[in-house]
């Protein structure tokens, strides 16, 4: 699967069992208005990096970069928090998908429109999302997330950069269509169970801002076995709101089980998380259509291109360095002396100075999602190599 770098971005927010019941109340609030000539559905401009939606949001007349996440709530940058002068309703302790912890503010949102609808009275938090390199490389101002989700009906294709909103579901097409009944988490975000290899699983976070495929915790089977899986990697794997964290996954290949079809899928398991997670590499087969009033999304496959083949190690900022970050089965025998921690120190004919900016790394995490097939990378002390994309 591509991935930014490789990296399995995976924003969602998970609240504090202690904050749940009153996280609730206050993401079950807002409303959406729209003026009387309206037409449904709207189609959002949306630019698509690495299977993820990106849409312009518009506030008192400024628009901004915001995230479509269903596995989060809403977000707003400290920047706009600040500008917009944001209400404080209440702080509590927020764990993103690494497992890493803050205390953040709930704020009000500042009302703000998609296309004609004026969204209103929603709660956000307000977070940094320049915290890791990663989130800083993606310049988001915010993300619109699943309390905001809730008012409208979704549907969306990243093979057709097409994500449309109405209040009616009149437009869906006929057709064949597989079905996913949710129910949802305190910030709105679906919870779906899906059938796979003749066992249910419950509890699956459907999310938009997870750009993998579907990711399952170590504990949930002991029918995973390293020794058959399909494809091993280890390092900084995974990017959440918070920063990055160490750990081994290995991907074995699986079936989902619908009523009348079955669909091969590679399944990710990491070593140290507990999330299930099904993302947008996976979605990107269908158009995918969001029903809040009826707790249902729906399937409808699509034929979506190849996707890219696999670099066998990626970049990662630390100590003012880009550093391999996390390296995968598809590293060459002659490369094999590579590690962890090695200092990249060119990449293409970019030349990295001594001490390296966060703009600095952004151009070399552009240079990896570029189309180009391979790369020429620069290691210290171990030489000029030629890294190439392969099909796992």
């Amino acid at each position: 699967m591509n991935r930014i770098l490789q990296l399995f971005l995976a924003l969602g927010l998970l609240l504090s069992l202690s904050t749940c019941r009153s996280s609730a109340t206050l993401f079950a609030r807002g409303k959406v208005e729209k003026p009387k000539n309206s037409v449904s559905p709207i189609a959002l401009p949306v630019v698509v990096k690495q299977n993820l939606l990106y849409l312009e949001v518009e506030i008192e007349g400024e628009v901004y970069n915001f995230l479509f996440d269903s596995g989060a709530p809403m977000v707003i940058s400290h920047e706009l928090a600040e500008k917009y002068n944001t209400k404080v309703l209440r702080r509590a302790t927020i764990r993103d998908s690494q497992g890493k912890q803050q205390r953040q503010d709930y704020v009000r949102m500042p009302d703000f429109k998609l296309g004609d609808r004026t969204f209103s009275d929603l709660v956000a938090i307000s977070a940094d999302l320049k915290a890791s390199p990663l989130l800083n490389c993606l310049k988001l101002d915010g993300i619109i997330g699943a309390n905001a989700m809730q008012f409208q009906y979704w549907d969306f294709s990243p093979e057709d950069s097409l994500l449309r909103m109405s209040d009616t579901k009149e437009h869906w097409p006929q057709g064949k269509k597989y079905v996913l009944p949710f129910s949802i988490k305190s910030s709105r975000t679906p919870l779906v169970a899906l059938n796979i290899n003749g066992s249910q699983i419950k509890g699956i976070t459907f999310d938009t801002g997870s750009n993998g495929t579907l990711s399952l915790p170590k504990s949930l089977s002991s029918s995973f076995k390293p020794e058959a899986a399909k494809f091993k990697s280890y390092g900084f794997l995974s990017g959440g709101l918070f920063g990055s964290a160490l750990d081994t996954a290995y991907e074995f290949e699986m079936k989902f089980e619908f009523p009348d079809t079955i669909i091969p899928v590679l399944v990710e398991q990491e070593q140290t998380k507990q999330g299930k997670l099904l993302g947008m590499s996976f979605l990107r087969q269908f158009h995918v259509f969001m029903d809040y009033q009826e707790g249902e999304i729906l399937l409808m496959p699509r034929k979506a291109k190849p996707e890219q083949g696999t670099y066998p190690l990626t970049p990662y900022y630390q100590d003012e360095k880009v550093i391999i970050g996390s390296l995968n089965s598809l590293l060459p025998p002659q490369y094999q002396s590579l590690a962890l921690g090695d200092t990249i120190i060119a990449v293409e004919d970019f030349q990295l100075p001594e001490k390296v900016s966060i703009d600095d790394f952004c151009r070399v995490v552009q240079s990896f999602q570029n189309e180009e097939e391979a790369l020429y990378i620069e290691i210290k002390g171990k030489g000029r190599i030629r890294v190439a994309r392969t099909a796992k």
